[in-house]
């Protein structure tokens, strides 16, 4: 799979959403199953929460595990999480842009692994830091400290850790963003796929 580098890019839209103004945004992107490990992250904000008062959960996407979703925020009492339902590609780009954070916390399970993480690369290329956790095809694109942050699958601990690392780190942050843009262009821009399969054929 590659990347559409000209449409997922980096855009300064800040003002397209009033509504998230002054808040700090961590954004799921991906069906809405027990292998993507939302349940996780949801537990993650509790921790994050305590640390970053302003920080804020926007889930996209829909599957028959939204409800159990609901269920966990609501028994932990956690009110920042907004489940916002599918989004088409542009309109993913804008949220792309306004988040601080991209987060993958797939796990390994009976449904299968992550295979490759589109989501990381798509965030990635419109300069959006991403965390995901070692499992699948997703340690092939986040290179700890480098293009992303890495955690182990299952841990809102460390997921949490992480989340409050990129959003209180600025110059961490900066860095994770320049080098994942680069990632993406060398590897994944949709120029480079078609040359890799061409030469491959």
């Amino acid at each position: 799979m590659g990347v559409d580098t000209k449409m997922f890019s980096k855009k300064n839209i800040k003002l397209k959403f009033n509504e998230y103004k002054n808040k700090k945004i961590i954004l799921f992107v991906g069906r809405l199953n027990e292998q993507k490990g939302i349940d996780y992250l949801i537990k993650a904000m509790k921790i994050v929460n305590a640390k970053i008062s302003n920080s804020i959960l926007l889930i996209i996407g829909e599957g028959l595990y939204k409800k159990e979703l609901q269920k966990i925020a609501d028994s932990l009492n956690i009110d920042n999480i907004e489940f916002l339902g599918s989004i088409n590609q542009r309109g993913l780009v804008d949220y792309y842009n306004t988040a601080d954070v991209l987060v993958l916390p797939s796990v390994t399970s009976k449904i299968g692994t992550e295979g490759l993480g589109l989501v990381l690369l798509e965030a990635m290329s419109c300069g959006t830091p991403v965390i995901g956790t070692n499992t699948g095809g997703i340690p092939t694109i986040v290179k700890n400290n480098q293009t992303g942050l890495l955690v182990n699958e299952r841990n809102e601990y460390e997921l949490a850790n992480a989340i409050i690392k990129t959003l209180s780190d600025k110059k961490s942050s900066q860095k994770l963003s320049k080098n994942g843009i680069e990632f993406v262009k060398n590897n994944y821009s949709w120029d480079i796929i078609t040359k890799n399969f061409y030469n491959l054929y």
